[in-house]
């Protein structure tokens, strides 16, 4: 049923990217609005089903919090290949990995709608693209780093997180890092080993955890998501961040589990050193 209409997502994010680009040089303010419709527009193609975990207050949202999420791999379901685009995007294809961009909308929709209800906002963690593209995120609120694990980045991280603006924000990360190979069209869903940034700043600034799992399932075209209670500060206290990286990745799993049955969980092939 996908590749009925990867023809119109493919179009859809083509749009966006071009649109984006020429208001981040004008007006980068009209691009959240974009964005939102972008979204909304994602939502019809590829609906969204959240299931909320029976431990889940949704009246008690910290102020500000870390969330976590497996990584979907987007490129699997739309890549903006098309060179009269790239080139108005002043990007050179060979540079690109794949040769195309990947729609990380998709992959940010899954956890930005779940969240949708509770007027949160949210700020993706992302590694430096092309500076075309850094230029059209960095006005949606995503903090850009280098795909490095250096204390540099890490400290970088931290001081952006720092200085989040006040109210209900959510600082979102993809713990598995962007080396995720996933074929949603096989149904198979891929959760390599959390890397232990978030859990890092988690200890590092007293915040909250908020695991979401996300599953997607081909045969629907539908995106099924379940969100975790709260982890607190007092609930991680003395647990050193590889621990509760292991920890949070079995909840993920566990989450994909329960909203679809039916996903073939693939194991990687080696263990993190």
């Amino acid at each position: 049923m996908l590749q009925k209409k990867q023809h119109h997502i493919t179009n859809l994010f083509e749009s966006f990217y071009l649109e984006a680009y020429k208001l981040s040089v004008s007006n980068p303010e009209k691009i959240k609005i974009l964005y939102q419709n972008t979204l909304a527009s994602l939502s019809i193609l590829m609906p969204l089903s959240t299931t909320y975990s029976p431990d889940f207050d949704q009246t008690k949202i910290p102020p500000k919090f870390i969330t976590i999420a497996n990584y979907f791999k987007s490129i699997c379901i739309a890549n903006i290949d098309n060179e009269s685009v790239l080139n108005a995007l002043s990007i050179d294809k060979s540079t690109l990995p794949h040769h195309g961009i990947d729609p990380s909308p998709i992959r940010h929709y899954s956890v930005i709608h779940s969240l949708k209800k509770f007027d949160i906002n949210h700020h993706i963690i992302s590694g430096k693209m092309h500076e075309s593209l850094d230029n059209i995120f960095k006005p949606l609120g995503s903090i850009m780093i280098s795909g490095s694990n250096s204390k540099g980045n890490y400290e970088t991280l931290k001081m952006e997180s720092e200085h989040i603006a006040s109210g209900k924000s959510s600082i979102t990360m993809f713990p598995e890092g962007a080396n995720t190979e996933r074929n949603p069209l096989q149904n198979e869903h891929l959760v390599l080993p959390f890397k232990t940034g978030f859990a890092v700043l988690a200890i590092d600034l007293s915040l909250p955890i908020l695991p979401i799992s996300v599953a997607f399932d081909p045969q629907t075209d539908t995106f099924k998501t379940y969100v975790h209670s709260f982890y607190y500060p007092k609930d991680l206290q003395g647990l050193e961040p590889q621990v509760i990286a292991q920890q949070m990745r079995e909840l993920v799993i566990d989450g994909i589990k329960k909203v679809h049955s039916s996903a073939i969980l693939t194991l990687p092939h080696f263990q993190e050193n």
